[in-house]
């Protein structure tokens, strides 16, 4: 299991971090024993099984711009090619045309990505030890292969980049291959060049969890949050300060904030989350003392303090937004922290321009599915006491 994480609660998590059904992907994992499987694993097993379904629906198709040489006039008569090529002896001109293909820039990218996810797989493979182990990332990697030996016979391969997923721009036609494509750029992301120039995919570092954290909790809340016109977003405020001098004059050096989650209700900021994973979600702080008896140290005392940099950042979110906010950690050992706090009113001359509360607690990803699911509904409920949200309109 990675971190601690069940592969069911990592599926769960991929699902509604990346805008997939979860209903669809939980009938496929109750036929499947994923615990030894690796965070890639689970990635590849979401991205074949969307495929399919993908598959199954229609893969989208668009017209392209095509130039041939053919018997039949089609489209425009592209006369200099057609006289250089003698085609007018043989009876064909060379012409250009739209065609509806399946071989587009959506289709090319999933391609590709499944291709690098079977190299892969291979390769895992040789370095595993286990029947078991080494049967399941065959199973796995002849799913994706099944997928790149159907789209090949009608899509080509090009090499994935940045500038490649720029290019994709989304519509109403070809919105159901979002999810998808945002996994594909997740892994891409995730691929980095080893020492002998071949890609490699490492098992996600935290920068990335916390990027998956963060959605999950957005399009989950966004889902289960109850009340009249609330809206969960990740606003990204440009000009949040401005010049303590001059007004007009440009401020150079401060950064922009990008709270991960601000819950909005009838157009007023009700709540602000930043979303956080960490190996170790608490700074741990010990004590040591001399045994006498024995002559050697031993562990007196410990404290737990959360990550004071997070702690500075929500104090920033809430003052912008003018309401409650909180730090939330990802936990992957079967403990929890929690503090809700105030600026001491002592320090001030207005006593009551201290109110807005802000804190952090941690959210245990460990565990069986039910469990997890149960402190999730739960940390719905303590979001929407915190945001004081209304059900009805008033």
């Amino acid at each position: 299991m990675y971190l601690n994480i069940s592969p069911s609660n990592i599926i769960f998590i991929l699902a509604y971090a990346f805008d997939l059904k979860w209903d669809y992907l939980e009938k496929e994992i109750s036929e499947t024993d994923f615990q030894e499987s690796s965070f890639f694993e689970l990635l590849v097993f979401v991205l074949t099984m969307w495929t399919n379904k993908l598959r199954r629906q229609g893969l989208f198709r668009s017209f392209l711009e095509v130039e041939d040489e053919i018997k039949r006039i089609r489209g425009k008569i592209l006369f200099k090619p057609s006289m250089k090529s003698n085609g007018l002896s043989s009876n064909t001109l060379c012409c250009q045309f739209d065609e509806l293909s399946f071989d587009i820039l959506e289709n090319q990218i999933l391609l590709s990505t499944l291709e690098f996810c079977e190299k892969e797989l291979v390769k895992r493979k040789r370095k595993v030890k286990g029947k078991k182990r080494q049967d399941d990332i065959s199973d796995l990697a002849l799913s994706a292969y099944n997928l790149v030996r159907l789209l090949s016979s009608q899509v080509s391969y090009r090499p994935l980049s940045i500038q490649l997923f720029n290019q994709l721009f989304f519509h109403r036609t070809n919105i159901a291959y979002k999810p998808i494509l945002r996994i594909c750029r997740f892994i891409y992301d995730s691929a980095v060049l080893a020492q002998e120039g071949e890609e490699k995919f490492f098992d996600i570092p935290e920068n990335k969890m916390s990027e998956i954290f963060e959605r999950f909790l957005r399009n989950y809340l966004t889902e289960n949050l109850k009340g009249e016109r609330i809206k969960v977003d990740s606003p990204n405020p440009r000009s949040w300060v401005v010049s303590a001098d001059e007004l007009n004059v440009k401020v150079k050096y401060i950064p922009s904030i990008h709270p991960d989650i601000v819950i909005w209700q009838k157009g007023d900021p009700k709540f602000v989350i930043d979303a956080k994973f960490y190996a170790k979600a608490m700074n741990k702080n010990k004590w040591w003392g001399r045994d006498e008896v024995v002559g050697e140290e031993k562990e007196e005392s410990k404290s737990f303090k959360t990550h004071s940099h997070n702690l500075y950042q929500i104090i920033a979110y809430t003052n912008y937004y003018n309401c409650d906010g909180l730090l939330v950690y990802a936990q992957t050992e079967s403990s929890s922290f929690e503090e809700l706090v105030k600026i001491n009113p002592e320090y001030y001359s207005d006593k009551d321009s201290c109110y807005r509360r802000f804190g952090f607690r941690t959210f245990d990803f460990s565990g069986d599915f039910e469990g997890f699911r149960t402190r999730l509904d739960d940390f719905v409920e303590q979001i929407s006491k915190l945001a004081s949200l209304s059900t009805s309109e008033s």
